[in-house]
C-alpha cells in the first residue's frame, strides 16, 4: 500500500509539472528572437538542438544550455531564449532525442 502512495505522489507531481510549463510555451511563442530546431549527426546518433539568436548585429558569444533530468523541456527552451534575450546565442542540445517522449519530439 505504502509503495502505491509513493507511485500515485510521483505522477501526480509529475502531471502537475506539465501544466506548469504553459507559462514557458507562451513566452516562447511571444518571442520576437529567431528560434530553430536544428539536428546535429554524429555518426549514427542524430541529436535535435534548440537555437535561438539575439536580436544584436554585431558578433555575440555562444551559451550551450544543458537541460535537466526530464530532458529539453518548454521550461528550458524558454530559459535559452531569456540569455539570448541579453545578447547570446543559445544552443541548447536535447541529450534524451531518440530516447524518451520530450519537448522537442513533441514539436517535431
Amino acid at each position: 500500500m505504502k509503495r502505491f502512495i509513493i507511485t500515485l505522489a510521483v505522477l501526480i507531481f509529475a502531471a502537475s509539472g506539465l501544466q506548469a510549463q504553459d507559462w514557458a510555451k507562451a513566452n516562447l511563442a511571444k518571442s520576437p528572437r529567431h528560434q530553430e530546431w536544428v539536428k546535429l549527426k554524429h555518426d549514427s546518433r542524430e541529436v535535435q538542438c534548440f537555437v535561438v539568436y539575439p536580436e544584436v548585429k554585431d558578433k555575440a558569444t555562444t551559451i550551450v544550455l544543458i537541460h535537466e533530468i526530464f530532458g529539453l523541456t518548454d521550461w528550458a527552451c524558454e530559459m535559452a531564449d531569456e540569455l539570448a534575450a541579453e545578447g547570446y546565442i543559445v544552443i541548447a542540445p536535447d541529450l534524451l532525442t531518440g530516447s524518451a517522449t520530450t519537448a522537442a519530439a513533441q514539436r517535431n
